[in-house]
C-alpha cells in the first residue's frame, strides 16, 4: 500500500494584537488523527494555539493559516482554520492525485 509522505503543515498565526500595536508571541501545536496516510483518506487535525509565558490557551487569536506541503515544497491544500479560546480543528482530504511513496 502506498503512503503519502507530509513533509509539512505550516501553521500562521493571524490576529495576534493586544492593543492594536503590539504583536503577541504565541506557540502552535497541532495534533493530528494519525501517522500514516494513503490517497483517498483525509487527515483530521485539531490546533492549540497556546501563549509561551502561562502555557495556557491563548484567547488573543481567532484565525489560523494552515498549508500542507509536499516533499517538493509545493503547497497541496490550504485552509483557514477558526480559532475560539485557543483551538480549533480541520481537515485535508488527500485525493489520488496526491502522491504516495514507498510501499508496504
Amino acid at each position: 500500500m502506498n503512503h503519502i509522505i507530509i513533509g509539512l503543515l505550516l501553521l500562521t498565526i493571524s490576529n495576534s494584537y493586544v492593543n492594536n500595536s503590539e504583536q503577541v508571541s504565541e506557540k502552535v501545536y497541532l495534533h493530528i488523527d494519525r501517522v500514516s496516510y494513503t490517497s483517498g483518506d483525509d487527515i483530521w487535525f485539531k490546533a492549540y494555539v497556546v501563549d509561551p509565558s502561562t502555557n495556557k490557551l491563548s484567547i488573543n487569536t481567532n484565525k489560523l493559516y494552515v498549508e500542507l506541503i509536499a516533499p517538493d515544497a509545493s503547497i497541496i491544500r490550504k485552509r483557514t482554520v477558526r480559532i475560539e479560546n485557543g483551538s480549533g480543528h480541520g481537515d485535508f482530504q488527500l485525493n489520488d492525485s496526491i502522491p504516495s511513496e514507498g510501499t508496504e
